[in-house]
C-alpha cells in the first residue's frame, strides 16, 4: 500500500506530556517536529528532523537540576543522527553527538554510537551528594549490549554516608515476597551493560560517614567483568582525614583501598592514631572490606593494654582515678554514638565545637588552679596542635579559658585566663 506522510508540530511547553513522564522528575522546554515519509506500509522512507530548545530536567529527591538544554537530530540512513545534545548543570554542561541505528540495519549501516564530554558539570546537589565532574568518552551498542568507555574527574565533590537511613530496614531483616539487598547487589551483573571507564576522584572530593571524615584522592578504573560483575584496578587514599574510635579523635596517619578484583571487596591499609601524647595509640586496620583485620597499635610499640589505656583515657595504666570520666565517656561512646562519634561530640558539632567532656583536671589531663575537681570543658580544635577549651567547674564556681599549643609529644605551651590566669611550658615524661 503506498504511504504519504506529512507531520508539522511544534510544542511551545511539554508540560501537557508530563503526565505520561511520572513524578519523578519534571520536565519542560519546547520542541518542534518536521516529519514526511513515502514509499509503502511495509517499506517506509522517512525523512525529517527534531529540535528542542530550553529543556529542563529538575528531580530535587535526587538533586538533579539540568537547564538550558538544546536537541538537534534528523532521520538519516533508517536511524537516527543526533548533531547536537546540549544542556547545562551548574556552571558547566554536557554535550553529545552521534548516531542511533536503526534496530534492523544492513550490515553495512553504520551502528549506535554516541561521543560525550562532559565540562564542569553539577550531577547531583543534595545536602549529602555533590558532585560537579568532567570527562569524555563514547556510549556504544556492541553485541545487544550498551558498552561505556571514557574517563571521568570528579572536580569537586562531597559524600556524608548513612548505613542505615532512618526509615529503613536493616540488612538482617527478611520481608516475604521482597527483594533482599544482596539480590539487588548482584542484579546488576543481569544488565546488558559493558563499563570501561577511568575514574580520578581529584582533590576536592570529601567523605563523611561511620565516623570517618576525610578528603579522598587517587583512582580506579572500573570495568565489567566476563560473569557482569564490577571490577576495579586502582588505589583511593584518603587524605587529611580523621577517625572516631573508642570515643575517640583519630587522625588517619596513612588510610589507602587497594583495588585488583572486586569492586565491593577492595584490600585495606589503614592506620589511625591519637595524636600529640606520650604515646600515641590508635587502630591498624588491614585484610579486606568483606574480611577486615582489627588491632590496636602505637607509637612508640607498648604492650595492647597499655596502648588501649592510652587510646581510650590519654594516660597509662597507673594514671590512677584520674581517667575514670574519659573511660565513661568512651563507654557513653560505644552505647550511644551513631557511626563511632560520641553523642557530645555530636552535640557540640551542632554548636560550632568539636568536644563536650567531663575530667577531673583541664584540657589535656593537668590540673587547672581554680577548677580542681570534677569540670566540663567545651573544646574547639583550632589545628592538630593548637586547641582551644573553656572549663566550667561543676563541684566548685569557677571557670578558665585555656589555650595550649603542642610543641611536641612530652611539651605543650599553655596560656590560661580565669581565677588565676598565666603562661607556662609543660613537660610530661613518661617512666616505665
Amino acid at each position: 500500500m503506498p504511504l504519504a506522510l506529512t507531520l508539522d508540530a511544534e510544542l511551545a511547553t511539554l508540560a501537557p506530556l508530563q503526565p505520561w513522564l511520572g513524578t519523578a522528575a519534571v520536565i519542560n522546554g519546547s520542541a518542534r517536529i518536521a516529519l514526511s515519509g513515502h514509499g509503502t506500509l511495509g517499506a517506509p522512507l522517512l525523512s525529517g528532523s527534531v529540535a528542542g530548545d530550553a529543556l529542563r530536567v529538575d528531580a530535587p529527591q535526587y538533586g538533579v537540576y539540568l537547564r538550558d538544554g538544546r536537541v538537534r537530530a534528523h532521520l538519516a540512513d533508517g536511524g537516527i543522527a543526533i548533531d547536537e545534545i546540549s544542556i547545562a548543570g551548574g556552571a558547566g554542561r554536557f554535550t553529545a553527538s552521534g548516531t542511533i541505528a536503526a534496530r534492523n540495519g544492513n550490515a553495512g549501516a553504520r551502528r549506535t554510537e554516541i561521543a560525550w564530554h562532559a565540562e564542569d558539570l553539577r550531577v547531583t546537589n543534595r545536602p549529602d551528594l555533590r558532585l560537579v565532574v568532567a570527562g569524555a568518552g563514547t556510549l556504544a551498542v556492541q553485541e545487544r549490549r550498551l558498552a561505556i568507555t571514557g574517563n571521568v574527574k570528579i572536580v569537586e565533590g562531597k559524600i556524608e554516608y548513612d548505613p542505615a537511613p532512618p526509615g529503613q530496614l536493616g540488612a538482617d531483616v527478611v520481608v516475604v515476597g521482597r527483594t533482599t539487598r544482596a539480590e539487588q547487589r548482584d542484579s546488576i551483573a543481569d544488565l546488558p551493560l559493558t563499563l570501561n571507564v577511568d575514574v580520578d576522584l581529584g582533590h576536592n572530593l570529601t567523605f563523611e560517614g561511620s565516623g570517618l571524615t576525610t578528603a579522598l584522592e587517587g583512582g580506579v578504573r572500573v570495568t565489567t567483568a566476563a560473569d557482569g560483575h564490577l571490577n576495579g584496578r586502582g588505589t583511593i587514599t584518603a587524605a587529611r582525614g580523621t577517625y572516631f574510635a573508642f570515643g575517640q579523635k583519630l587522625t588517619i596517619e596513612r588510610g589507602q583501598l587497594f583495588f585488583d578484583g572486586a569492586l565491593d571487596n577492595p584490600a585495606l591499609d589503614v592506620v589511625a592514631l591519637r595524636k600529640n601524647l606520650a604515646v600515641e595509640a590508635g587502630v591498624e586496620v588491614t585484610g579486606t572490606v568483606k574480611v577486615p583485620r582489627v588491632r590496636i597499635t602505637s607509637n612508640p610499640p607498648v604492650p595492647e593494654n597499655e596502648a588501649l589505656a592510652w587510646l581510650v583515657t590519654g594516660e597509662g595504666l597507673g594514671a590512677g582515678s584520674r581517667t575514670d570520666y574519659a573511660a565513661l565517656s568512651a563507654a557513653s561512646a560505644a552505647l550511644l554514638s551513631r557511626g563511632g562519634k560520641p553523642i557530645t561530640t555530636e552535640i557540640a558539632q551542632s554548636m560550632g565545637l568539636d568536644d563536650i567532656t567531663v575530667r577531673s583536671g583541664g584540657i589535656g589531663g593537668g590540673t587547672t588552679a581554680g577548677t580542681t575537681g570534677q569540670v566540663i570543658v567545651f573544646g574547639k580544635r583550632i589545628s592538630d596542635r593548637l586547641t582551644l577549651g573553656y572549663e566550667q567547674g561543676l563541684s566548685i564556681a569557677a571557670n578558665a579559658l585555656r589555650l595550649e599549643y603542642t610543641l611536641s609529644n612530652t611539651l605543650t605551651l599553655r596560656a590560661e585566663a580565669g581565677t588565676v590566669s598565666g603562661i607556662g611550658v609543660y613537660y610530661r615524661r613518661t617512666y616505665d
